[in-house]
């Protein structure tokens, strides 16, 4: 037996305490406040809850109902006693095993049932944590269904989704030191790539201060697990959604220069990402050479680029040819000096799924906004509102305000006629329309 290999009933007695001391918490219970309700010694309450002594039935029972947890800890501290049983169980008496493996599964489905008659739902993934990690392979699937969502699921409903699947590797991340180095890189990837999925949705919530945040945790993360690319990809995207925050500009230059860095040369999202941000700030600029050269280079970038990411279309992490074409028409549209390139509107328009409303909304601002500065101005703010109006208030992300508002300020301080001004108001009206925010919906 490996003598470094962790005491079971160690661990299940930590897994157990820490799961006792977070519900107490919660409840905003001190130990004191424990003790005068059930009579169990706060320091006895502090060695269970450290994982350094057993905690007896008749203690679980009195802390069960001071919780009102409605049995669950009674259940999982049988859970946790039968497991430690199994798992003492010497390899070489497998019908032992056996035997006491199928006591540990009848023992779950008794505290499932407990769960079951509760008036209030508890914690269920404590009995999931109980049993000890998770399958890495089973959160890249996971990782996948969320990027999948990314485009079509409300905003408000997403965060919360991916707040928990971060607390619950984080769960799986304290357990690293028994694991290969191969699988610890694969739980950072994952990491990574769930607080990269979160910064953005909370970004594109209209949330600033908080998705800077976990922009930093994603870059960590991307960085422990050594995926150049990966690192590459979340700091360009940082800077394309500072570039919507309107963050200082030399910030969002040095994070595209990093990340090119990071990729080392090698054609990636991350570089083609990173390219764009260059792109559209030059074009901002006003220097249409250097926007020009850039998305001459992306196109480059993106003929080398695997299938896999070319043709997928519905993926947070994808990068098809719509995407390539819409940071065209951005620069186009809103470089002074850049000439107008209606191909790449028409070819970018045309390649959205129809799932990706926000995408579609995006690129008929582009073209409202060519509208009202080329003097057709009731026809762009026609097109513009319908665009915002098309959209759900969470769908209104800070992308879609952002080329939302780039119209209503091209509009010409002197309006021609009645009819302009009406489209002026109206459209005013419905920027003025709330958006979906995420944490406070």
């Amino acid at each position: 037996m490996n003598s470094d290999a962790p005491d079971p009933a160690s661990t299940a007695r930590l897994r157990l305490g820490a799961e006792m001391r977070r519900i107490r918490e919660l409840k905003g219970l001190s130990r004191p406040a424990v003790h005068a309700q059930t009579g169990d010694d706060a320091s006895n309450l502090a060695k269970w809850e450290s994982g350094a002594r057993n905690i007896p039935a008749d203690a679980m029972i009195r802390i069960d109902e001071c919780y009102e947890t409605n049995g669950l800890l009674v259940a999982l501290r049988d859970m946790a006693i039968s497991i430690d049983h199994a798992l003492r169980v010497s390899d070489d008496s497998d019908r032992g095993h056996d035997k006491d493996m199928d006591y540990v599964r009848r023992q779950i489905l008794a505290s499932l049932a407990v769960v079951g008659t509760s008036a209030v739902l508890p914690p269920l993934d404590a009995l999931r944590h109980l049993m000890g990690p998770d399958r890495v392979q089973d959160w890249d699937e996971i990782v996948w269904e969320r990027a999948l969502a990314f485009h079509t699921q409300p905003l408000p409903e997403l965060i919360k989704e991916l707040a928990q699947d971060v607390l619950d590797v984080q769960q799986n991340l304290r357990r690293l030191d028994s694991t290969t180095s191969s699988t610890a890189a694969r739980w950072h990837r994952i990491n990574a790539q769930l607080l990269c999925l979160l910064a953005r949705a909370l970004g594109s919530a209209g949330h600033p201060r908080e998705s800077r945040g976990w922009w930093n945790k994603a870059r960590e993360a991307a960085e422990l697990s050594g995926d150049v690319q990966l690192h590459a990809f979340i700091l360009s995207k940082a800077a394309i959604q500072g570039l919507y925050e309107h963050r200082p500009v030399q910030v969002l230059v040095s994070n595209a220069e990093e990340a090119l860095l990071v990729a080392q040369g090698v054609p990636c999202v991350g570089t083609a990402l990173a390219l764009a941000v260059q792109a559209q700030i030059r074009a901002m600029q006003g220097n249409a050479k250097g926007a020009l050269t850039a998305l001459k280079e992306q196109a480059r970038v993106f003929t080398l680029l695997p299938s896999s990411v070319t043709d997928d279309h519905d993926s947070a992490f994808g990068w098809p040819e719509e995407r390539l074409m819409h940071t065209r028409s951005f620069a186009t549209i809103y470089g002074s000096n850049m000439p107008r390139d209606d191909e790449a509107q028409r070819v970018a328009l045309a390649s959205y799924p129809e799932t990706n409303a926000r995408g579609r909304a995006q690129l008929r601002l582009h073209e409202a906004l060519h509208q009202v500065r080329t003097g057709d101005v009731v026809a762009g703010l026609d097109l513009a509102r319908e665009a915002v109006s098309s959209l759900p208030a969470h769908d209104r992300t800070i992308f879609v305000r952002f080329d939302a508002e780039a119209v209503l300020t091209a509009v010409p301080e002197t309006l021609q006629s009645h009819r302009q001004r009406a489209a002026a108001v109206e459209y005013q009206r419905t920027l003025a329309l709330p958006r979906g925010t995420g944490l406070d919906a």
